[in-house]
């Protein structure tokens, strides 16, 4: 908006109100609305590609997301979900399972919601949208992203909630901290405002932190799956130790997703046998990810599970397979299984080395246990009193150490 607030003779400095600023180059320069629209859909429409938080928020089982952006990048990202701009938008449901994008403020191809006037008269030309807003925030818990709660529908939502409504459902903000003094006064006070309607404030000291934060949501969201990565020979105790894992983990009703190694497969046909015992046995309960399909079909050993075929590229293969779990457990193990181990630490999430097993869990274990202080499972410190027992020559100890440790990164034990 630089160059409308040079035309109208002043700076963007001396107007913090973006809409009052469109608003007065609406009404003050001849065919305002038209240049102002033309400005930003070109500024607006180079080429750019979802980023990484675009493609986070795409993977999170959201019912619906809310965009005050005119840009197409949420749809980009999620290129089946149903876009909604208009009161006419919301007359069909999408199919069960799809996201809706909300973007009540318009996008490039339409009309756009800019100026204090748009905002003022936003309830009254788009009511069903505005009704649509109000229900979600009344009936939904809604996490606010980059948002300065500057916008004044979102004000006039506010204003709604302190005035007419008794009881708020638990929303969350991520905020920036303000680096400059003089604002950390106004900024304790506005964080206060939000309480009291219900926004629990999260502070960052920069937005990249989003990004962590979407990525350990992804894991909590996700069903409690965990990943077997490894491998061994002739190794009869590990044997006994992948088969006893199984069953503790079908009694703890949590999943596996292996690749074609020997321990996940153990643990995943003993999780399937104990699941058929118990009667909960489901195909997704065990899923194996194979390179790719070969032209003559490979016969599984055991008829138990979900095979996935992924192509051949490994590094695309393991990153599908982390973004179905919630923690990797490493047994036995190599060069792969070291790799393995750093992806899993770059999407966040969390590794559990039973150095008992040997291999790269034990040199990982080791690792660990020298700066324990800078691993957290489950958003929490990691007791040194039940992460040392990974080691232990005692199978039951070791065991019961896993689980416990499993809990607490699947965040199965709050």
């Amino acid at each position: 908006m630089k160059d409308p607030a040079r035309e109208l003779g002043f700076s963007t400095k001396d107007v913090n109100d973006l809409a009052l600023l469109a608003q007065y180059y609406v009404t003050s320069i001849p065919n305002g609305r038209s240049r102002l629209e033309k400005l930003i859909k070109r500024k607006l429409s180079r080429k750019v590609l979802p980023n990484i938080n675009h493609n986070l928020i795409a993977q999170l089982p959201l019912s619906a997301v809310w965009t005050t952006n005119y840009d197409s990048l949420l749809e980009q990202a999620c290129p089946k979900a149903k876009v909604c701009m208009r009161d006419k938008d919301l007359i069909d449901d999408p199919p069960s399972g799809y996201k809706i994008i909300y973007k009540m403020h318009g996008d490039l191809s339409d009309r756009i919601v800019i100026t204090r006037e748009d905002y003022e008269k936003y309830p009254l030309d788009f009511p069903r949208m505005w009704a649509q807003l109000v229900a979600t925030f009344a009936t939904e818990s809604i996490l606010f992203l980059g948002f300065g709660f500057n916008d004044p529908n979102v004000a006039h939502l506010l204003a709604l909630a302190r005035t007419q409504w008794k009881e708020f459902r638990r929303h969350f903000a991520i905020v920036k901290k303000p680096l400059r003094k003089v604002e950390r006064l106004l900024h304790e006070y506005r964080m206060r405002d939000l309480e009291s309607v219900g926004i629990h404030t999260i502070e960052v000291e920069t937005f990249a932190e989003i990004t962590t934060i979407l990525r350990k949501l992804l894991i909590r969201v996700c069903p409690p799956r965990v990943f077997i990565s490894g491998s061994y020979q002739n190794n009869s105790r590990n044997d006994h130790f992948c088969r006893q894992l199984g069953k503790v983990l079908a009694h703890n009703g949590i999943g596996v997703v292996s690749g074609a190694n020997r321990p996940g497969t153990l643990v995943s046909y003993a999780l399937g046998d104990a699941l058929i015992k118990r009667r909960r046995y489901s195909p997704d309960e065990l899923i194996f990810f194979w390179v790719s399909k070969p032209k003559k079909p490979i016969v599984p050993e055991r008829r138990l599970g979900t095979i996935v075929y992924y192509g051949k590229n490994r590094r695309f293969m393991r990153m599908e397979i982390l973004r179905r779990v919630r923690a990797t457990v490493l047994i036995g193990g190599a060069e792969g299984t070291r790799k393995e181990a750093e992806l899993s630490w770059k999407a966040d999430v969390p590794v559990i080395p039973v150095a008992a097993t040997g291999g790269a869990a034990f040199a990982i274990w080791a690792q660990m246990m020298k700066n324990l202080h800078k691993f957290s499972y489950g958003a929490r410190v990691i007791n040194r009193k039940t992460f040392q027992p990974l080691n232990s020559r005692q199978p039951k100890e070791c065991l019961d150490a896993v689980v416990l440790l499993l809990k607490q990164a699947m965040f199965l034990d709050v």
